[in-house]
């Protein structure tokens, strides 16, 4: 078995030779395939708030942490999912005056794609004013919110 083994073994290396075989010496590179799905501006994002927000104790500019209450699909590719983190911040409190419940205004700033990126987005300034005058203004989690995508984007999948 072994002579034949042997023999076999140079008989390929003769014929390898022979026919002029190219056998490689460095390994092949392989470029990699990145596919790309395109969201478009205006694309609508569902959100809804994470947490309470309440006006007595919330500093204008300070960060909420909001998530995607919706699947936004591109080309039959999930491109937000549901439950991604997105930001959205504190943009004034109108302290009570007379006659006038409190204000707070909320604007929603970004949500994190698939891929990792996190994409702007602009919702507008939604504003929660109070029921009586000298009331703080609670907005509780589950508020929901719609925003749009800021600028086209490429999301990797």
């Amino acid at each position: 078995m072994k002579p034949t083994f042997v023999f076999l073994m140079i008989a390929f290396f003769a014929h390898t030779a022979a026919t002029g075989a190219n056998i490689p010496t460095e390994p092949a590179t392989c470029t990699p395939v990145v596919n790309n799905v395109e969201l478009a501006a205006g694309t609508i994002v569902y959100l809804e708030m994470t947490e309470t927000v309440e006006s007595g104790r919330a500093t204008v500019g300070q960060n909420i942490v909001f998530r995607a209450s919706a699947d936004v699909v591109v080309d039959d590719h999930v491109v937000i999912r549901t439950h991604a983190v997105a930001m959205a911040r504190v943009a004034a409190i109108e302290p009570t005056t007379f006659g006038h419940p409190e204000e707070i205004t909320i604007e929603v700033i970004s949500v994190q794609a698939t891929d990792g990126t996190m994409i702007a987005l602009h919702s507008g300034q939604q504003t929660f004013k109070g029921r009586y005058p000298n009331e703080q203004v609670i907005v509780q989690p589950g508020k929901k919110f719609t925003a749009n995508v800021v600028n086209t984007t490429k999301i990797k999948f």
